[in-house]
């Protein structure tokens, strides 16, 4: 596949997630978030329910990572890693490990914990089927499924609409705990507490970046698997739409 013919096929994947109902309904959780601050009930399903899906991420990331290293070494003795490093480059945020030439810091599983702790959740609430709705824990197995056990490029495909989607939602999610940081106790809208949320805004984009480069990768190696591409990245967003269309009819009930 030829830069021509991958931009060509890759913009029509683009605008096709772009235009998927899936970010109608986040758009419209968005909205609700913005509308008045949660109870400490909703923050509970709130929570529960998307750590369903964020704690498979780090090492679904890490394992497609993995399949993409082992798989290119096949090809190229030399540039097997390189090509896992589009994936695993994610990942570093992920893991904490974004400055690791001077210290280890906080894992995005760790900033979560602290943030919801913060907000009065706690640990047992997230494996309470009170608070865990049923669209979270299915796409956390989706999740599990895409990135470690399907082909290459189905993963691909779900960690691009992944990527695609998590700079939006973090902005979302930011900007709507910031609007009523009294509510929550947050003291101000650079507390350290929203980090968990604020990192997403910022090294997402990146992220969506090294995550094209790899696919383009692959297109031109066998340019019929942008069906597979198509499959995972499809699979990414109708999850992700059950999940805020759920969080949306339980917490606002719209």
């Amino acid at each position: 596949m030829n830069d021509i013919a991958f931009e060509i096929g890759f913009k029509e994947l683009r605008e096709s997630l772009d235009a998927h109902n899936a970010l109608v309904e986040l758009g419209k959780f968005g909205r609700n978030l913005a509308s008045r601050p949660l109870s400490k009930e909703e923050l509970k399903i709130y929570f529960s329910t998307m750590w369903a899906f964020f704690r498979e991420v780090p090492t679904g990331i890490l394992a497609l990572a993995l399949h993409v290293s082992d798989d290119s070494l096949d090809r190229d003795e030399w540039n097997g890693t390189a090509k896992g490093a589009h994936i695993l480059f994610a990942d570093v945020d992920e893991f904490g490990l974004q400055t690791l030439h001077k210290k280890f810091q906080p894992t995005h599983h760790h900033l979560f914990r602290d943030l919801v702790h913060f907000l009065g959740v706690e640990d047992s609430d997230f494996k309470n089927p009170k608070y865990v709705l049923n669209a979270g824990k299915e796409f956390g197995a989706v999740t599990r499924e895409y990135y470690k056990f399907k082909p290459i490029e189905a993963g691909l495909g779900f960690h691009l609409a992944s990527e695609l989607t998590s700079s939006i939602e973090f902005r979302y999610f930011l900007d709507g705990f910031k609007k009523y940081k009294e509510d929550y106790g947050i003291a101000s809208d650079n507390d350290p507490i929203l980090t968990f949320f604020r990192i997403h805004t910022l090294v997402e984009p990146m992220h969506l970046a090294q995550s094209e480069k790899i696919i383009q990768h692959y297109l031109e190696l066998d340019a019929s698997k942008i069906d597979q591409v198509k499959e995972g990245a499809y699979a990414f967003m109708e999850g992700f739409e059950r999940l805020f269309a759920a969080l949306n009819a339980r917490i606002y009930g719209n």
